[in-house]
C-alpha cells in the first residue's frame, strides 16, 4: 500500500503527476522539454512570430504546445484549443477560435457587450445572438475577414490571447494549407495581437506545409525528438517520489528503454505501477522487479 491516501485521494493525486491519456500542462511535469519551452518562449516575443511543433506521433507535441500556451497565456482567460480535421479549412479554423472567445467573453467578468456591439463588426453579433461557428464560417468570406474576425478575438478574449492549433497535417486539402500560411503572414504583417502554436505529425515541415514555405518568417520551427534517456527515467522517478517510493535504477533504466522515448508510455507504464503499489496489502517504499511484471509487458504504441 502507499500510505497515507484512500482510493479517491490517490487516484486525484496520481493524476496530477501523471498523464498518459492527454496532453500534459503543467511545466513541473514536462520533463525533458526545457530547451524546446526556452525556444518558444524568446520566439512568442517577437512582434509577429509564431509556433510550429512538429515531430513524429506520441513525442509529445500536444503536451510541449499545451505546457508553452499555458505559460504564455494571460491569467484572465485560458489558452484558446482547437484540433483540425481532414475537412478544415482557414474559415473553420477561425471561426472556431472566434466560437471559444465568445464563450470565454459570456462566461468572463470582462463582458462589456454594449461596448463589443459599438467596437466589433463581426463578434458583437455573435455574442448578442449566441451564433455557432458553423454559421459563424459561411459568413466570413475571405482572409481579409478571416483577419478581422482574428483582430476582434484578440480585443475581447484576454490580454495576451494564445490559440493551439493541433494536427495541422490532417488538413487534406493543400490550397488550406497555403491559405493558412498566408494567414499567418497577414495577421503578422496587420500587427493582430494573438499568437499562434501549432502541430503536426511529420519528419519533415515540408511534409506538412508542403512547398508553401513563404510563412516561415512568421514561424519559430521545433522538431520535435523522442525523449532522452534521462528524461524518460526522470518522469518514472519524480512521480515515485511524490508518494515517497524509492525506484532502482536497474528499474528505471529498464522502464527507460521499453518506453523507446515516447513521454505518454512513460506516463502509462508508472500510472499502472504506482496502482499495483497502492494495492499491495503491506506498505511499500521501493518498487521491486516483481511490482514492474505487468507493467513493463505493454506494447507501445505512439499516440499524441
Amino acid at each position: 500500500m502507499i500510505e497515507g491516501y484512500d482510493k479517491y485521494s490517490f487516484g486525484k493525486k496520481l493524476n496530477e503527476v501523471v498523464s498518459p491519456a492527454r496532453p500534459v500542462i503543467s511545466i513541473e511535469n514536462l520533463i525533458g522539454r526545457s530547451e524546446e519551452l526556452d525556444r518558444i518562449e524568446k520566439a512568442l516575443f517577437a512582434q509577429g512570430r509564431n509556433v510550429f511543433i512538429y515531430g513524429e506521433r506520441g513525442v509529445g507535441k500536444s503536451s510541449l504546445a499545451a505546457t508553452a500556451a499555458s505559460q504564455w497565456q494571460s491569467s484572465d482567460a485560458e489558452y484558446i484549443d482547437i484540433s483540425c480535421s481532414p475537412d478544415s479549412t482557414v474559415k473553420s479554423l477561425v471561426a472556431s477560435i472566434a466560437s471559444q472567445a465568445v464563450k470565454s467573453q459570456w462566461t468572463s467578468s470582462r463582458k462589456t457587450t454594449e461596448q463589443t456591439g459599438i467596437n466589433l463588426k463581426w463578434l458583437s453579433y455573435s455574442i448578442t445572438n449566441e451564433i455557432s461557428s458553423t454559421d459563424l464560417s459561411e459568413k466570413i468570406r475571405g482572409l481579409s475577414d478571416a483577419v478581422e474576425v482574428l483582430r476582434e478575438v484578440s480585443e475581447i478574449h484576454s490580454d495576451n490571447p494564445v490559440v493551439v492549433v493541433d494536427e495541422v497535417d490532417r488538413i487534406e486539402d493543400q490550397k488550406e494549407i497555403d491559405l493558412l500560411a498566408d494567414l499567418l503572414k497577414q495577421i503578422g504583417d496587420k500587427r493582430v495581437e494573438i499568437k499562434f502554436i501549432f502541430t503536426g505529425v511529420g519528419t519533415t515541415l515540408n511534409e506538412i506545409l508542403g512547398a508553401h514555405r513563404s510563412a516561415i518568417r512568421q514561424l519559430e520551427t521545433i522538431e520535435l525528438p523522442r525523449l532522452s534517456w534521462d528524461a524518460r527515467w526522470d518522469i518514472a522517478i519524480h512521480a515515485l517520489r511524490v508518494f515517497n517510493v524509492e525506484i532502482p535504477k536497474d528499474i528505471y533504466i529498464r522502464l527507460a528503454a521499453v518506453s523507446d522515448g515516447y513521454p505518454y508510455y512513460v506516463h502509462l507504464i508508472v500510472e499502472k505501477l504506482l496502482w499495483i503499489l497502492f494495492e499491495k496489502v503491506e506498505a511499500v517504499e521501493k518498487v521491486t522487479w516483481e511490482d514492474t511484471a505487468v507493467p513493463l509487458t505493454f506494447t507501445a504504441r505512439p499516440s499524441d
